[in-house]
């Protein structure tokens, strides 16, 4: 092994750190930050979101049931929003058994 290569080795090693730290400071989109309008158009155009609705909590939000699993249908999700305290954002994906009890 040459020089160069055992130099190289703690600096990818850096860069790698850099770049993780950086995409997990970025965080998720928080709904409270949006308008309600904001928020659908988000869900509609990317199909399927992970949400922040609170300083705790998120959810992953989908347009529509083709982003849900094949023994999963939609319930309405709704979220705090900028403009509202209960916005329908999309829906969320819940197992077929959970729909017929609630």
């Amino acid at each position: 092994m040459g020089r160069s290569v055992i130099y190289s080795i703690p600096v990818l090693l850096l860069v790698m750190l850099i770049s993780a730290s950086a995409a997990h400071s970025q965080g998720r989109l928080d709904s409270r930050n949006m308008t309600c309008n904001q928020a659908r158009d988000l869900v509609r155009n990317s199909g399927a979101v992970v949400m922040s609705t609170g300083r705790f909590t998120f959810e992953r939000v989908v347009y529509s049931v083709s982003f849900c699993q094949s023994y999963e249908l939609t319930k309405p999700f709704y979220a705090p929003t900028r403009d509202m305290t209960k916005c329908n954002v999309g829906n969320k994906c819940v197992p077929h058994y959970k729909t017929l009890r609630n």
